[in-house]
């Protein structure tokens, strides 16, 4: 199944947005500072050079914060069997680590799983009883787990704690 991603017709104010802005900026730059020739030195070479770089990589940040909200909404792609919005952002980004944090309501969190390659869970030692670890379904999930604030008292008994319950909930006991 062949989706083109910006088709003209969709997306003709952007595409004439586009070359209106690039004729202003040319015709700013050829009729307004550059009016008399001159011999150029190098630091306004180096000066212009700055302001259009820093100008095309605004227009690259714009462009790229509108195309990750407007592909990850768009009902074509999304009719793709097994398109991930996620993970096709992060491919066309280029990424190698993306970082991922939920709102850390506790049962409802294991859904961010399948959406990230190494999933972790971030916890601080004040989690309450340690009845309540059965409770988090990212025990069951998680590659890694991590005590946030360390330093603080009870630290060492939400290690053994955690560390026991993962034990349990994956069943990895050792024999004596």
């Amino acid at each position: 199944m062949e989706v083109m991603l910006f088709p003209f017709y969709d997306y003709l104010w952007f595409y004439a947005g586009f070359l209106v802005f690039v004729l202003l900026i040319l015709a700013l730059d050829l009729g307004v500072f550059h009016r008399q020739a001159h011999e150029v030195s190098l630091r306004e070479a180096t000066g212009w050079s700055v302001v259009w770089i820093t100008l095309a990589m605004l227009f690259n940040f714009g462009f790229y914060f509108f195309a990750h909200h407007a592909l990850a909404n768009d009902p074509r792609l999304l009719a793709i069997p097994g398109f991930d919005p996620s993970v096709a952002a992060r491919q066309a980004a280029g990424f190698d680590l993306v970082i991922v944090e939920t709102s850390g309501i506790g049962q409802g969190d294991a859904a961010i799983v399948p959406h990230v390659d190494i999933p972790m869970y971030v916890m601080t030692p004040e989690f309450g009883a340690a009845s309540q670890l059965e409770k988090i379904d990212m025990l069951d999930f998680a590659e890694f787990v991590a005590i946030n604030k360390f330093d603080r008292k009870g630290s060492m008994d939400a290690l053994r704690d955690v560390a026991k319950q993962v034990q349990r909930n994956r069943e990895a006991w050792t024999l004596k």
